[in-house]
């Protein structure tokens, strides 16, 4: 006679992301690996040419204003994509749970 507690769990299926889910994901790092590449930026350009650098012409008021932007909208998004995560994950437990 089999033991009941020795019979190897069957895993649940894995629940399938969704294309919301899948936008929020990639939104939220694309602007976050924004952010954070100007901060970079930023630091190397300040330590490597302090005098040539002038942040008020070319590339760099952008480069230094993206990630006063990028990044909480980066954190945004991400929190969006948690909520939206956290409502499905909570829709399908209510419907397994019937």
């Amino acid at each position: 006679m089999a033991n009941p507690n020795t019979k190897k769990k069957q895993k649940e299926p894995a629940e399938e992301v969704t294309r919301a889910q899948r936008l929020l994901m990639y939104v939220g790092g694309s602007v976050l690996g924004l952010g954070i590449a100007c901060m970079f930026a930023l630091i190397i350009g300040e330590f490597t040419a302090r005098e040539a650098i002038q942040y008020n012409q070319g590339v760099w008021p952008v480069v230094a204003f993206m990630p006063l932007i990028a990044i909480p909208v980066g954190f945004l998004t991400l929190i969006a994509l948690m909520v939206v995560t956290f409502r499905r994950r909570a829709q399908a437990a209510k419907g397994a749970g019937k």
